[in-house]
């Protein structure tokens, strides 16, 4: 037969004494054996003697919250089972052997400052988002000798964020607890204020090193920041001052309100779900000169003066297929009225090849060219950053009715640091033979004329692959003028398109100029 001792407010043998609800064990040896039942109703728990629970129950019941002092004690089963909105919180570590189950909607174990450690074979039971272990201060959910399992855990009693680990490395006794936010620090400093899932998990180990988990992290809409995507994003860990978010742990994370993510981690530390914004991102400052609107010793602005600018990138829409996360770039309308050294000119695409296979594009991005000749980021300012690996990569620069570039040698591309690559000192800054035109003496630039979009330049052949073909095909004839256009076909890119004039506006003298001779062909050399 089962037996219960339910304590309330009553006197009771010598081995327990009661202030105003508590129950406090003193002195004697007590132990709990058995299928005892010992049923704490609105009682805190004060273990200050010899407690032993190789078996049994212990069940906080009742309408008020209560704490609990295990004094050293490892409890068998511990049984939540209060009314909707009530706490047990821990005063001090707490060992379980078998079970913590909670019973009953609106319960939450508080830990506190204090450590829930579950034994070997220990389980949770009864869990769920309105019955978990809440983690509001520096205690932890730890279990012992861990494989897999889930730690149903939330910072408060109003938010849920579970976290299911598999131990992938060495089996090991791992600490979680969930923060409120997602700190810039990891573990301290301010709270991240975008692009992620609002809440973090600090995770611990008991032996140094070794530790390799599958995590898989839980979140609700309401914790989602602006310029966060559930259908983009990945899980991140806090690295040597930074947060760590590869490319490749970003997808569409799963389920609806609430959804997860699941990700690999290498090593214990603070981790979140992140998005796009916070991907590792390696930096370049490239430099280089387009041939079409160059003008004494820089290009002109003339699209950007005349606001024919695209807001967004052209490329996609001219046919050009991006890789990785290129694709769909655009830019503050603001960009439009920056004048001077720093004014756009154009879009590029600036693309990054595998360092053993030139041919082979591995990211893309589209990117601003200023009239000095610095390719920038979407804000005009910053270098380009693209999401890959610190690794080496060939770097090659496209444009619209210009012939592509690329480096002549593999260059080594990191985060922490921006490579300054200059195109424009000299030919041999660029692959293969003839690559750029020589836009004044000692400074080199993209050979432009390619009103087609295809690998050369030429005024002679079928209408196809002829670049003056195409720019009268374009006009509708030979004296017609195009004015305020954004089109290849305005190969000195001032916004006209036309074959008559003067040869500093006039696009069929600026062709033949850049070819040197009717006949001749130049061809890119990516």
């Amino acid at each position: 037969m089962k037996r219960i001792i339910i304590i309330t407010l009553l006197s009771v043998c010598c081995s327990f004494c009661f202030g105003q609800n508590t129950m406090k064990i003193t002195g004697n040896n007590v132990k709990i054996i058995g299928s005892t039942h010992l049923v704490l109703n609105n009682t805190d728990f004060v273990n200050q003697g010899n407690l032993e629970v190789p078996a049994g129950t212990v069940s906080f019941t009742g309408t008020a919250s209560n704490t609990l002092q295990s004094g050293g004690t490892t409890f068998y089963h511990l049984k939540i089972n209060k009314s909707s909105g009530q706490k047990v919180s821990l005063k001090d570590d707490t060992q379980i052997a078998n079970q913590l189950e909670f019973a009953a909607d609106g319960n939450m174990l508080e830990v506190d400052s204090s450590d829930l450690v579950l034994g070997t074979s220990a389980t949770i039971s009864g869990n769920s988002s309105s019955r978990y272990v809440v983690t509001d201060s520096t205690g932890r959910l730890v279990k012992k000798n861990m494989s897999t399992f889930t730690f149903p855990i939330g910072y408060d009693s109003s938010t849920y964020n579970p976290l299911t680990l598999t131990e992938t490395g060495t089996q090991d006794t791992i600490g979680v607890r969930c923060l409120e936010n997602v700190l810039d620090g990891g573990s301290s400093g301010s709270p991240i204020p975008s692009a992620v899932a609002n809440t973090s998990w600090e995770l611990t180990e008991a032996i140094v090193g070794g530790s390799t988990f599958t995590a898989t992290a839980q979140w609700s809409t309401a914790d989602e920041l602006v310029n966060f995507s559930n259908t983009d994003c990945g899980i991140m860990r806090y690295h040597s001052g930074d947060w760590d978010l590869p490319v490749t742990a970003m997808s569409t994370a799963s389920g609806s309100n609430p959804y997860t993510q699941t990700g690999t981690v290498s090593d214990v530390g603070v981790i979140a779900v992140g998005g796009d914004s916070l991907i590792n991102r390696v930096q370049l400052a490239a430099r280089a000169f387009l041939q079409g609107p160059y003008v004494g010793t820089q290009m002109t602005d003339h699209l950007r003066f005349k606001n024919l600018i695209p807001l967004t990138e052209p490329f996609t829409g001219l046919g050009y297929i991006h890789v990785g996360r290129g694709g769909g770039e655009t830019i503050d309308p603001a960009l439009i009225e920056i004048s001077g050294d720093d004014a756009i000119t154009d879009w590029v695409v600036v693309e990054l090849r595998d360092k053993n296979n030139a041919a082979t594009v591995l990211e893309t991005f589209s990117a601003l060219i200023q009239r000095d000749g610095d390719i920038v980021g979407l804000d005009g300012i910053d270098d380009v950053r693209m999401p890959v690996l610190n690794d080496e990569y060939f770097i090659a620069v496209r444009h619209r009715n210009h012939l592509g570039i690329r480096t002549a040698a593999a260059q080594t591309l990191q985060e922490a640091s921006s490579l300054l690559y200059d195109f424009t000192t000299a030919s041999s800054q660029a692959h293969g033979t003839n690559p750029m035109a020589e836009v004044s003496t000692g400074v080199w630039g993209m050979w432009g004329g390619n009103t087609t979009g295809d690998h050369m330049v030429r005024a002679t052949g079928p209408p196809t692959i002829n670049d003056y073909s195409n720019l009268l095909n374009y006009l509708g004839g030979p004296t017609n003028i195009l004015t305020d256009v954004y089109a290849g076909q305005d190969i000195n890119m001032d916004g006209n398109a036309r074959a008559t004039g003067p040869p500093t506006i006039n696009d069929y003298a600026k062709l033949l100029n850049i070819l040197g001779g009717f006949a001749n062909i130049i061809f890119e050399r990516l």
